[in-house]
């Protein structure tokens, strides 16, 4: 089974795609966040947007920061409370209205580039029990 990695760049904003990624079953998918400029390049990109669609289904999704805009596009954050960046919250809304704009049953969002780490041990708890996540958060030391 061999993958292709194909690597595409939107302004300052980085992708790493695997093409054929139907050989790959995914539990969690993680949606970065960028500049808004990068960003709004993304959610204009068609081919990205029916992929995170078709994986829809997918156990996790999660946007980081203003990949809150990438998800909000394909229309699964509607009716859903959702955040992004503070100093983009009002754009979000207005973008989607459909989307309540604050982590809703199993999409999750983090509103700041460094509170993934939050969301990620949020998830680590959520899949691996409260002990790991603490022994993870020490690990990597951090306090949260």
């Amino acid at each position: 089974m061999s993958r292709q990695l194909k690597i595409e760049h939107y302004q300052h904003f980085l992708l790493l795609v695997i093409i054929n990624a139907t050989l790959v079953e995914l539990d969690i998918l993680i949606i970065p966040g960028g500049p808004l400029r990068a960003v709004q390049s993304v959610v204009k990109n068609q081919k990205i947007q029916d992929w995170i669609i078709k994986h829809s289904s997918i156990e996790y999704i999660c946007s980081i920061c203003t990949g809150a805009f990438i998800l909000g596009k394909t229309g699964l954050l509607d009716g859903k409370k959702a955040t992004t960046h503070h100093l983009a919250l009002k754009i979000l809304q207005k973008k989607h209205p459909d989307i309540r704009v604050v982590s809703d049953s199993k999409v999750v969002h983090d509103s700041r580039v460094s509170s993934g780490i939050n969301m990620t041990l949020y998830l680590v708890e959520q899949i691996m029990g409260k002990s790991i996540a603490k022994r993870t958060a020490k690990n990597i030391e951090f306090v949260h």
